[in-house]
C-alpha cells in the first residue's frame, strides 16, 4: 500500500469519525441514540469490571493452588 493510499484512507476514516460524532452531538437523533446508548455503556463498563475482579480471584486462586501443589511435591 503507498503512503498516498495510506493517507486517503486515515482522512476517509477521519472524516466519518467527524460525521459520527457531529451526529451524535449536534443533532436530536443523534442525543437521543447518545442518552439510550450511555446507560447500556455503563452497565457494559460495570460488568467488564466485575469480569475482571473475577479474573484477578481466579489468578490468586491458581497461583495458590500452584504453590500449595509444589510444597506437597517437594
Amino acid at each position: 500500500m503507498s503512503e498516498q493510499s495510506k493517507a486517503a484512507l486515515v482522512a476517509i476514516g477521519g472524516a466519518l469519525l467527524g460525521g459520527v460524532v457531529g451526529y451524535l452531538c449536534f443533532t436530536e437523533q443523534g442525543r437521543s441514540i447518545r442518552r439510550n446508548v450511555e446507560p447500556k455503556l455503563d452497565e457494559m463498563l460495570h460488568e467488564l469490571e466485575a469480569f475482571r475482579a473475577t479474573m484477578e480471584k481466579t489468578a490468586t486462586v491458581a497461583s495458590q493452588g500452584w504453590a500449595l501443589l509444589n510444597s506437597v511435591l517437594d
